[in-house]
């Protein structure tokens, strides 16, 4: 069967160096389409996942009827998504497949005039009413009009950490949703079905707005004021970012504390001084700070630590915690994930059982 809807356009810099081409499928997703500028391996390998090779698993994605929020203009913050009916943590605000794809290797294989000139023919082919979700988008850049929405608008993913198939992805509608140090919603990415899912990382109220963070929330103010101000080129006016100093100083130092406690966790060699203690306090600061994507990592953590003095009843309990708030943050197939399930159903045959009391005897 075939897969894509054109013969591949390809180019290359150099004789050094591997062909990069456009592969489009019009019919991918139920006609929603996608053009992916990669190399002819990748591709390969992309039109082998089930979203090519069984459609079912697509059906029903990229659905928005009967969406519970509704575009609205804000502010101060121009559009934004305002939920329509109450969400609970954990439920589904959409899931969407990307309808651009291009090999981040593009960059250093191509000149600029050829990169350009591909990823525009990227988004010439693909059905009329996806080309118009990508033109509708906005960019923050300047330049060329298709790479500098591609710049201010794309989600890094990895296709098969194995391969360094790191791609840029365009999901207009996930787009639409603005920022926040502290948000409300968060997606992770299915690389077998090409589906980025966002979800509610709390309870959201009728009117509120939905939001994600573009950048990683632990990052303490002055640097998140940075790094949103040259990507995306606007101060950020959340509630982290704009209360008074005195109460922005003790974000930081516990922001700080965070990072020192999470690198101490991670340390599992003789000298680590870590223990459950230490796990719980990462575990209230991630709650005081209102991370509720990345306490997923707090809990994990907490279930080892547990699980390493041989206190297998509470490793289970924050096990079970970081599952919930993992399948949320990253996803069903994530490694932590999936070691907290193991740890969860048998604690003592987990490689982390009595490790930090066994370490420490005579």
């Amino acid at each position: 069967m075939r897969v894509w809807s054109h013969r591949p356009k390809c180019m290359r810099k150099s004789e050094d160096h591997d062909f990069y081409c456009i592969f489009t499928s019009t019919a991918f997703a139920n006609g929603r389409g996608i053009s992916i500028f990669t190399d002819p391996a990748t591709a390969k390998s992309i039109a082998g996942l089930p979203a090519f090779t069984n459609p079912e698993t697509v059906a029903h994605i990229n659905d928005e009827s009967g969406s519970p929020f509704e575009k609205r203009a804000l502010p101060g913050r121009g559009f934004g998504l305002v939920a329509t009916r109450p969400f609970h943590r954990g439920d589904s605000v959409f899931s969407h497949t990307p309808v651009y794809m291009v090999n981040d290797q593009t960059y250093e294989a191509l000149n600029e005039e050829d990169r350009l000139e591909m990823q525009q023919e990227a988004v010439r082919r693909l059905p009329p009413g996806t080309r118009d979700l990508y033109l509708e988008l906005h960019g923050h850049f300047g330049g060329d009009a298709i790479d500098d929405r591609l710049n201010t608008n794309s989600f890094y993913v990895e296709l098969d950490s194995d391969r360094d198939e790191k791609h840029n992805i365009m999901l207009p509608e996930t787009s639409r949703i603005n920022h926040d140090c502290r948000p409300n919603s968060h997606y992770w990415f299915d690389p077998d079905t090409l589906t980025h899912h966002v979800h509610a990382l709390r309870d959201i109220q009728i009117g509120e707005e939905l939001s994600i963070s573009y950048i990683d929330p632990t990052l303490t103010r002055s640097t998140r004021q940075a790094v949103l101000k040259n990507g995306w080129g606007f101060d950020c006016s959340c509630s982290a970012c704009t209360q008074r100093e005195i109460f922005t100083a003790a974000s930081d130092h516990r922001l700080d504390a965070i990072d020192f406690l999470t690198k101490e966790l991670a340390n599992r060699t003789e000298a680590s001084t870590a223990s459950p203690e230490t796990a719980e306090l990462l575990v209230s600061l991630c709650e005081q700070e209102r991370l509720d994507g990345p306490i997923a990592d707090a809990y994990t953590y907490a279930a080892i630590e547990y699980n390493g003095v041989g206190d297998h009843r509470t490793a289970q309990k924050y096990a079970m915690l970081a599952i919930e708030r993992g399948l949320l943050y990253s996803g069903e197939k994530d490694s932590d994930v999936i070691a907290m399930y193991r740890l969860m159903a048998d604690p003592q045959n987990h490689w982390s059982w009595m490790y930090r009391r066994s370490r420490h005897d005579p």
